[in-house]
């Protein structure tokens, strides 16, 4: 006597045929109590669109959609206002010094004799004036240097969101302690965004203690005594902030 059972499930439909409680050749692969059909039926996917559809945003690093971290967003806002602010000053800083260095270089002149104030001595005329000289190239460069740097991380902070696409997201309790750090690791190219972050602040800050040292030269070689003092000290005030790169 033969049986034969028919299973419909979604997909496939499964065949279990007996005779006598054996099973037919070719059949044998079929037999599994009907399991074989609960099983095909868990293991089916979602279709590739729809699963598409219902993926997140920041579960899809693929995504147009994807965004950084609010931490990570914050951090690089203030960093890219601070470069544009800073790139704007650096160019007028340059442009300043390059006028310097025409004003230092003409010849002697009562314009060059104001510059050197009342230097005692032709030696000393000349010791001042190529002083004043070399920091003004050294300004000159440095503020060029740190507009350039500045471009190129605004460049770099806008493709965020692009370059971070695919890096895991970082827990708050990991051993990256530093903003600087976290938005290293969030730029997908962490060497090349620490050289030009490390750029970008030392240029900037050497800049501005060229201009503070071109200043105080000015005053030390064409003013008295009591204006020297003043400015001098106001310099060292205004020299704090940079003790505060150490903490």
């Amino acid at each position: 006597m033969s049986t034969l059972s028919l299973a419909s499930p979604m997909r496939s439909a499964c065949v279990t045929l007996a005779t006598n409680g054996q099973l037919l050749p070719g059949a044998a692969k079929y037999h599994h109590s009907g399991s074989a059909c609960r099983d095909e039926e868990s293991q089916h996917q979602m279709p590739e669109d729809e699963a598409q559809l219902t993926t997140r945003p920041n579960d899809d690093p693929h995504h147009l959609e994807y965004s950084i971290p609010k931490v990570v967003e914050s951090l690089r806002g203030g960093l890219r206002d601070s470069c544009n602010a800073a790139a704007t000053v650096a160019a007028l800083l340059a442009t300043i010094e390059a006028a310097m260095i025409v004003v230092i270089k003409t010849p002697v002149t009562t314009t060059t004799a104001t510059l050197v104030g009342s230097a005692s001595s032709t030696t000393g005329s000349a010791n001042a004036t190529t002083l004043l000289l070399i920091l003004s190239y050294v300004g000159l460069i440095l503020n060029a240097s740190t507009t350039f740097s500045a471009h190129l991380l605004v460049d770099r902070l806008g493709k965020f969101s692009f370059m971070s696409k695919g890096i895991k997201p970082i827990l708050t309790n990991s051993s990256v302690r530093s903003a600087r750090r976290l938005l290293g690791c969030y730029s997908a190219s962490g060497k090349v965004w620490h050289i030009l972050e490390f750029h970008y602040f030392s240029t900037l800050r050497a800049g501005f203690l060229v201009i503070s040292a071109q200043i105080l030269t000015f005053v030390w070689i064409s003013e008295g005594k009591a204006v020297v003092i003043i400015s001098t000290v106001t310099a060292v005030f205004c020299l704090i902030p940079f003790i505060t790169i150490f903490f």
